[in-house]
């Protein structure tokens, strides 16, 4: 997560694929299956990598971030691009294909906040953030009138007459606000039902709201541990949205974050208050200095 390069990405899958077929007493046991997958948000740097890994790998459930695409498909495709997923990639033809075709029986999105999932001895438990749909109404309206003004009748049209997709991203930030990619984010939080005092929060690249926050502490009551994903790589404006109680209540940190990315994440800012929060314990990160040097702050 966090990088738009897939170098990285494609190594860890090619070494995963490598481990499952040597655990399995085989030099290529061709596909093997997992539980689920999941999606945070649709996003190019949460996406990419997928159809590599399902070659190898047969998820019995996929859980996604819901979005009504019978109602608003070219705000989808829209959505998609402006997330840097370009129509001719495989990235996109998944997305769509996941989205619109509704004999896939293993894909379930999640619409209902914190629905849970059981699952052998866990349990999983899923958050969102909700958009009024008046929201999507409008950005309907304002996506066609950009369209017909360049007489395109649809979104790959417009991605091939090499239009400028920034006229395309101003409307998504005029009606959903500078934070509309990452507001799509799905939380989940797991732990054992043996051992429910330990708790994981997966954030994705969520900003948290009050809300959000009133769901997530209802299900951390009585945690005596909390491992925390930093949201969004280390980004500093969703690190200060997070809410201090959760801070507080975090007892390991995680930043997970492409090396090389182009937003230079995580924030230094980010790191520093980390620092402060736990000032008795120590942070191995790979820093995003010039050289992506690793180094123990």
């Amino acid at each position: 997560c966090g990088s738009d390069n897939t170098q990285y990405l494609d190594n860890a899958i090619d070494a995963y694929h490598k481990e499952q077929s040597s655990n399995m007493g085989s030099s290529n046991i061709g596909k093997f299956s997992v539980e689920f997958l999941t999606i945070s948000h649709l996003h190019r740097d949460h996406v990419n990598g997928l159809p590599k890994l399902l070659k190898f790998v047969t998820p019995k459930k996929i859980y996604l971030p819901y979005f009504d695409v019978k109602t608003y498909k070219e705000v989808f495709k829209a959505y998609l691009v402006c997330a840097e997923i370009a129509p001719q990639s495989d990235e996109y033809s998944l997305m769509m294909n996941w989205y619109t075709d509704s004999n896939q029986n293993n894909v379930e999105f999640i619409k209902e906040s914190e629905k849970t999932v059981s699952l052998s001895e866990w349990d999983f438990c899923f958050f969102n953030l909700q958009t009024d749909n008046s929201k999507y109404d409008l950005l309907c309206r304002e996506i066609q009138r950009l369209l017909s003004s360049y007489d395109i009748l649809s979104i790959e049209e417009y991605v091939e007459a090499k239009r400028d997709l920034k006229d395309l991203k101003k409307i998504f930030l005029s009606v959903l606000g500078k934070s509309y990619q990452n507001a799509t984010s799905l939380l989940l939080l797991h732990y054992a039902r043996k051992n429910p005092r330990t708790k994981t929060l997966l954030t994705g690249d969520v900003p948290f709201d009050s809300h959000l926050e009133t769901r997530v502490l209802k299900h951390l009551s009585g945690a005596t541990d909390l491992i925390l994903q930093v949201p969004h790589h280390g980004a500093y404006v969703e690190w200060n949205k997070l809410p201090v109680t959760i801070k507080d209540k975090s007892t390991d940190m995680v930043i997970s974050f492409g090396l090389g990315n182009k937003h230079r994440h995580p924030s230094e800012k980010c790191v520093n208050d980390i620092l402060l929060l736990h000032s008795k314990s120590k942070l191995n990160c790979a820093f995003q200095g010039n050289s992506y040097e690793n180094r123990i702050l």
